[in-house]
């Protein structure tokens, strides 16, 4: 892997998480989605900061998304069972697909050996809109009963009479 430059951070509240991509040294043809963790409880200076890359796929396995540069167009969040979810407003089916406006991303769980990676692919409606004006943040609840976890996308559209 190459240089890292995380674009998207989230916290389970003991770690920070990351998400980017990288191109290769070895093969420069190829590129890299990762997700890192930082060590546990980090000093509010980060002077203790360190760094451990947890996860990574071959952008040729998985959606593409490196087209929003410097994280403008992705939210992302992880759960207290350590999955990172990554949404972006703009991506591509594949790296040699065009990039469309068809919302995308990529999730990674931690269980089961080395964790698997998802594509993750959002049914746009009316009732949701994710475009520049939108305000967005993505966001984890637990089921009470099951313990299960569930993403969600929340967004904001901003009207001329406010938000809905």
């Amino acid at each position: 892997m190459g240089l890292l430059s995380p674009i998207c951070f989230a916290s389970d509240g003991v770690r920070i998480f990351g998400y980017g991509y990288t191109g290769s040294y070895d093969h420069p043809y190829w590129s890299w989605n990762y997700v890192i963790s930082s060590n546990p409880n980090p000093s509010p200076d980060l002077s203790d900061l360190t760094w451990t890359v947890v996860s990574n796929i071959s952008t040729y396995a998985a959606y593409y998304l490196p087209s929003n540069t410097y994280g403008q167009e992705f939210d992302c969040t992880v759960d207290d069972k350590g999955t990172f979810t990554i949404l972006a407003r703009d991506s591509q089916l594949t790296i040699s697909s065009p990039t469309d406006t068809n919302i995308r991303g990529l999730q990674f769980s931690p269980t089961g050996g080395n964790g698997t990676w998802s594509n993750i692919a959002v049914v746009s409606s009316l009732s949701y809109v994710w475009d520049a004006s939108a305000w967005s943040q993505l966001v984890w609840t637990k089921d009470p009963t099951s313990g299960n976890n569930t993403v969600m996308h929340l967004t904001e559209k901003f009207l001329a009479d406010g938000f809905y």
